[in-house]
């Protein structure tokens, strides 16, 4: 049996403003709403009058009146403001009441601001059947949101980098002892685990001087893990010391918005995302909107890792906290090494390094190798090639950003002549990519060693971040001894590779 063909936009709307089939056709209309484009559409067939979908509102039938509410929700306009708020007002159809606030929350709702507000206290307070407790929690993630989505320009800067902080750092998994090491040296005690060291207290400034270390993770206070049910989860969370760490550390006053990341085997994705978004909308509803749950334009993350005793262990991310030792890097190329990962090659090889030393990088990319050499130890002279000038610009940009010169040359440094020796070179070697064939990169790294006697002086120190270990030991062992390998991610073949050149050396 052949389907019915589709209804126009055309027809829909001739339908709506002849009151016939309102239901279906105001969920046609709505389904039509979701394609890019088409509300300016609806609103021009419309002719700016949209009386005939605020009249469904008062419908008898309840999800005419459901359907409407999502209408204009997708239309925006601000007029719908007040006709969507009191239908919401009069509303007595469970399931119907969370579409008002839902279809409001693209709209400007700063006039009826207090009253929602008042409902959304209200609600949370209310005691309600089992039979109705799922549409009562529906409403009010609804209305959470959209007070959220109100409140949102309320100032939550990040105020504790001089707060004494008990954090989680994590690290390259292989370099978390020298981050305790570095820690330490600076008056901070730390202890290591799996996936990073825990500093404690310290001062965040403090911490910040050591560069090595990814991600700044916070403890929630009374509350290391949650159970493995969603509802179980945020009821432990919405009763722990959460609102009290966001409080220490943000300025301004709830809500905070947050987004769920779980962190847990493959084979389990699918059912973490049920997990997320049920333990999201009921925090949102437990915490009486201090908490809403947002995808995007969030300030804090809320990270779950799944631990060998089915339980999660609980972590805050504060989004908006400044991390000031990489802000020099605005610009990269599609090759552009890490900052992080550049500060760890440089550490890696810092008992090697020479003060005043000459510098080169023969294959420079965005400049990043250069600062953070410059950065932990100071050097007379900064010389970065590329054939690329994109990634000399970029190049000249971060260096400048970082208040640092280095000669920059747009060159190959099989083609670079230097009246004087270098002292170190330090580069990041290209990843076999694209167009590029293995012979090509044998070729280069043959290239740069026996290039690199005629620009680095004798006991001079070559630092090197390779996808390839194996070509680097075959083609250096003529002239060069290795002093140390680190290796950064075996699953990539990445490492750091510190050599000397000489025998003598």
């Amino acid at each position: 049996m052949d389907k019915e063909p589709m209804m126009s936009i055309e027809e829909l709307i001739n339908q709506l403003r002849e009151g016939k089939e309102l239901r279906s056709t105001l969920s046609l209309l709505k389904a039509e709403l979701k394609t890019p484009g088409q509300r300016s559409y609806v609103l021009r067939l419309l002719q700016g009058d949209l009386g005939p979908v605020e009249k469904c509102l008062s419908s008898e039938d309840a999800k005419t009146r459901k359907n409407a509410a999502g209408v204009l929700g997708a239309l925006a306009r601000q007029e719908s403001l007040r006709p969507l708020y009191e239908a919401y007002r009069r509303e007595e159809t469970l399931f119907v009441r969370s579409a008002y606030p839902e279809a409001m929350r693209k709209l400007n709702c700063t006039e009826v601001l207090p009253e929602l507000r008042d409902l959304r206290d209200e609600l949370a307070q209310r005691e309600v059947p089992a039979e109705e407790k799922k549409h009562r929690d529906a409403e009010l993630l609804a209305l959470n949101n959209l007070i959220g989505d109100a409140e949102r320009g309320r100032n939550h800067r990040f105020r504790g980098m001089d707060e004494d902080a008990h954090v989680l750092l994590l690290t390259n998994r292989n370099y978390t002892e020298e981050v305790r090491k570095a820690l330490e040296e600076r008056g901070i005690p730390a202890k290591t685990f799996t996936a990073g060291v825990i500093a404690d207290p310290a001062h965040l400034k403090e911490i910040y001087a050591v560069r090595t270390f990814s991600e700044t993770l916070f403890p929630v206070p009374g509350c290391p893990t949650v159970p493995d049910g969603p509802e179980e989860a945020a009821e432990a969370l919405a009763k722990s010391g959460l609102s009290a760490l966001a409080r220490k550390y943000l300025e301004g006053e709830p809500p905070y918005a947050f987004r769920v990341d779980l962190r847990t085997r493959e084979e389990k994705k699918d059912e973490a995302r049920t997990f997320a978004r049920e333990f999201a909308g009921r925090l949102t509803t437990l915490s009486n909107g201090d908490w809403i749950s947002r995808p995007s334009d969030y300030e804090v993350e809320l990270r779950l890792v799944a631990n060998s005793a089915g339980t999660w262990n609980v972590l805050v991310k504060f989004m908006n906290l400044p991390d000031p030792r990489f802000t020099y890097r605005r610009a990269a190329t599609s090759s552009s090494l890490a900052p992080l990962n550049a500060a760890m090659a440089v550490d890696a090889a810092r008992p090697f390094l020479k003060e005043g030393a000459r510098v080169l990088d023969p294959m420079c990319g965005s400049g990043v190798l250069l600062v953070e050499r410059m950065k932990a130890l100071g050097a007379d002279t900064l010389y970065g090639l590329d054939v690329n000038g994109e990634a000399i610009r970029a190049a000249e940009g971060n260096l400048k950003n970082a208040g640092l010169f280095a000669h920059l040359v747009r060159r190959d440094f099989r083609d670079f002549t230097h009246e004087h020796l270098f002292d170190e070179v330090i580069t990041d070697f290209p990843v076999l990519r694209g167009a590029q064939t293995k012979p090509e990169l044998v070729r280069l790294y043959r290239d740069f060693f026996r290039k690199m006697p005629e620009l680095v002086r004798e006991g001079g120190l070559l630092v090197l971040y390779t996808h390839d270990l194996d070509l680097v030991r075959r083609e250096s062992q003529r002239d060069y001894r290795i002093l140390r390998v680190f290796e950064v991610s075996r699953r990539e073949n990445c490492h750091i590779v510190i050599l000397r050149k000489g025998e003598r050396a």
